[in-house]
């Protein structure tokens, strides 16, 4: 995968982004078992987004020695890597990575190649946010998290979870004081993302643009008679974009009632 001579000054390098969660949660590093790696994504994913950073990686632009010593520009390196993944975000239970099938025959039928894009994805679920979501206080929230979480997502269902993701949103952001008769995303705007958040103009609009994306879609789908969201990919993307202003809502929730 990486010659003799890339390799040259690279370790290091490497060795800085991996040690930040972001990088690793991109690309679904979850531990280590028996001195062998685990990940909670498909093998042929697994292998598709570690292939797209070791090119970036001896490309140069994108990752190197100078923004390796930058942990805030690994982190957005490693959100554009999530979002961009070559073939597919879905999650699985967390195993040891393997090696991944052989690719097809040129006498495999197309359409069999790209199979691990037509599987469901699913909002996955995060202890943090779980654990900052006691039912004892705040049992709505808890239970909406628990229900959005887990399940696979199928064509027929993505509006159902849509609206339930929605409502997720604005029950949270009511809980924060959102001023009632004020969406979500008026209420959050960029500069106070990146407050709450402490991120640059970068990240707080890649996480307006999913609030926006949430707001529409599940008016949409709840209000309009015909027309509603089929995008399971898209959703599962807003929702994990959105993963790090939830956690700092619940944080602020806690700290407020102790």
């Amino acid at each position: 995968m990486i010659t003799r001579k890339q390799r040259s000054r690279k370790i290091t390098t490497t060795q800085r982004y991996l040690s930040r969660e972001s990088l690793r949660e991109a690309l679904g590093i979850t531990g280590i078992e028996e001195g062998r790696v685990l990940t909670d994504r498909t093998a042929e994913s697994f292998h598709s987004g570690l292939g797209k950073f070791i090119a970036d990686l001896i490309q140069g632009d994108k990752v190197n020695s100078r923004v390796g010593n930058n942990t805030k520009a690994i982190d957005e390196y490693a959100h554009e890597l999530a979002q961009s993944f070559p073939v597919s975000r879905e999650r699985v239970d967390s195993a040891p990575i393997t090696t991944p099938n052989p690719v097809a025959s040129p006498k495999t039928p197309k359409h069999k190649t790209s199979r691990s894009v037509s599987k469901a994805p699913q909002i996955r679920h995060l202890k943090e946010i779980a654990d900052l979501l006691p039912p004892d206080k705040y049992l709505k929230l808890a239970s909406l998290y628990s229900s959005l979480c887990g399940s696979k997502l199928q064509e027929t269902t993505v509006p159902l979870f849509t609206v339930g993701v929605w409502t997720f949103i604005e029950c949270l952001s009511a809980a924060h004081q959102r001023p009632p008769g004020t969406s979500f995303y008026a209420h959050y705007t960029r500069g106070k993302i990146q407050t709450l958040l402490d991120c640059n103009k970068h990240e707080a609009n890649g996480i307006s643009q999913a609030l926006i994306s949430l707001e529409r879609s599940g008016n949409m789908t709840k209000h309009h008679r015909a027309s509603a969201k089929f995008d399971r990919f898209q959703l599962v993307s807003d929702m994990q974009c959105l993963e790090p202003l939830i956690i700092a809502i619940c944080k602020l929730l806690n700290d407020s009632q102790t």
